[in-house]
């Protein structure tokens, strides 16, 4: 009888160490599984996240829409807020462009090309002046970009009325007064009224007058129209 309890007992203690082992096994296979999915999770929401970050780096370096606007006499490039003004220029051959937000005027470029309306000293509202360097092939090279304001160049002890100055060998009016971003552009060497040459071996006179009406004003856009500026 004795030797009958003895192997009974080894049997049940053998069975329960087996059932321990079945549920350590899975207790250990559960974990695992657990742990995969954990993992698998982290690694698609870092993957979201970094592709979230990329795209908005990559939206921030996209270029600016240019649009290419053009007369019988030049061309140039600017933002996509630029458009032709029909019915406000003074002669057949000036060009009135305008840079909008929304219905607002932002800019404005005037170009006038031959027998231009000539700029009446006394009324002038130029406040600036952007030296360029005209091309052999009709383009223009900035030389330093927009000028301060126009009263910093008076010579001392002048008086404030609209008078000539020159600036980087650039012969423009001035009138130490104005409030606006008023910008003339002129040759070095010469004035205002710039002859330039066109395709057809001729060259004609061209006046930029350039208009910034924004609270904060830049020269971002002119330099553009400026780098871009070609005789037709």
């Amino acid at each position: 009888m004795s030797k009958y309890h003895h192997r009974a007992s080894n049997y049940y203690v053998a069975r329960k160490r087996r059932y321990l082992r079945r549920v350590v096994a899975s207790f250990t296979a559960l974990l695992v599984i657990v742990g995969i999915v954990v993992a698998v999770d982290v690694y698609i929401s870092s993957r979201s996240s970094t592709s979230v970050v990329s795209s908005e780096t990559n939206s921030v370096v996209l270029p600016r829409s240019t649009n290419i606007l053009r007369s019988q006499f030049f061309q140039f490039q600017a933002s996509d807020q630029w458009r032709a003004v029909a019915g406000t220029a003074l002669s057949a051959n000036q060009f009135v462009y305008r840079a909008l937000n929304g219905q607002l005027t932002e800019q404005e470029l005037v170009i006038s090309v031959s027998n231009t309306p000539k700029e009446v000293l006394a009324n002038t509202q130029i406040s600036r002046v952007y030296p360029v360097k005209p091309t052999p092939d009709g383009r223009l090279e900035s030389d330093g970009g927009i000028s301060a304001h126009c009263k910093t160049l008076l010579p001392a002890g002048s008086s404030r009325v609209p008078l000539n100055l020159t600036y980087k060998q650039v012969l423009f009016p001035c009138n130490p007064d104005a409030g606006g971003y008023i910008v003339v552009v002129g040759a070095v060497g010469g004035g205002i009224e710039m002859s330039l040459p066109r395709p057809n071996s001729l060259k004609t006179s061209y006046t930029i007058m350039y208009k910034n009406l924004k609270a904060n004003p830049n020269s971002n856009d002119i330099d553009d129209i400026i780098k871009t500026f070609q005789t037709l």
